[in-house]
C-alpha cells in the first residue's frame, strides 16, 4: 500500500505542465494548464474502499493553505469529520490535500474540483506520505479525484470526470452496502 502512495505522490509531483509563461501584451499572465496522468483507474467502489484507511462524511471549512511541490500547487483544506462510514482517523477534523489552487493562473484539467467551504462530501481517505517512514498529518482522496463524492442532501455525486465506471450518483444506503467490509 505504501508503494501506491509513493507512486501517487511521485506521479503528481512529475505532472506534465505545459504552459505559455510569457507576458501578454496587456501584461497579464495566461493561465497554466496542468493535466495529471493516472497511476491507476478505479472501476468500483470496492476498489476505492480497499485502498482507504477510512471513509468519512466531511464538511469543508474555510481554513486552507497552498503548499506547492515544485511548480505544482496543492491546496490543503481543513475538513470537519461529520461521520465515519467505515474506519476512523484521529481528531474531529483532518487536513485534506488536493492538487490545484483556488487562486492564481493554474487550471487543472480532468480532475475533481477542490472542496468548497461549507459543502459536504464523502471521501475515501488515504494517508498522504512523502515516502516510507515520511508520514504527514494530511490525507488525500484515494486516487486523487476518484475517492471524492459531493453529498447533495443524501445523494452522493461523483465529481471525477475521468472515472466513468464508478457510480455517477448513489444514496448513502447504497454506499454503505458497498463498503460494509474491507
Amino acid at each position: 500500500m505504501w508503494r501506491s502512495r509513493v507512486l501517487f505522490a511521485l506521479l503528481f509531483a512529475s505532472i506534465i505542465s505545459l504552459a505559455a509563461c510569457s507576458q501578454s501584451a496587456t501584461g497579464s499572465t495566461p493561465p497554466q494548464f496542468i493535466e495529471a496522468s493516472r497511476l491507476k483507474n478505479y472501476h468500483s467502489l470496492q476498489e476505492l474502499n480497499s485502498e482507504a484507511v477510512a471513509v468519512a462524511r466531511v464538511t469543508a471549512t474555510n481554513t486552507r493553505s497552498v503548499e506547492p511541490i515544485g511548480t505544482i500547487p496543492y491546496t490543503v483544506t481543513v475538513v470537519r469529520v461529520d461521520q465515519f462510514l467505515r474506519g476512523s482517523v484521529n481528531g474531529p477534523s483532518i487536513k485534506l490535500r488536493q492538487m490545484g489552487s483556488l487562486s492564481g493562473n493554474v487550471r487543472l484539467t480532468d480532475s475533481a474540483p477542490l472542496v468548497q467551504s461549507g459543502s459536504s462530501y464523502v471521501v475515501f481517505l488515504q494517508r498522504f506520505t512523502f515516502g516510507p517512514g515520511r508520514d504527514t498529518d494530511q490525507y488525500i482522496p484515494v486516487g486523487g479525484s476518484p475517492g471524492l463524492y459531493l453529498d447533495q442532501n443524501g445523494t452522493l455525486k461523483r465529481l471525477d470526470p475521468e472515472s466513468p465506471d464508478l457510480p455517477a450518483t448513489l444514496s448513502e444506503a447504497e454506499l454503505q452496502q458497498q463498503i460494509v467490509t474491507k
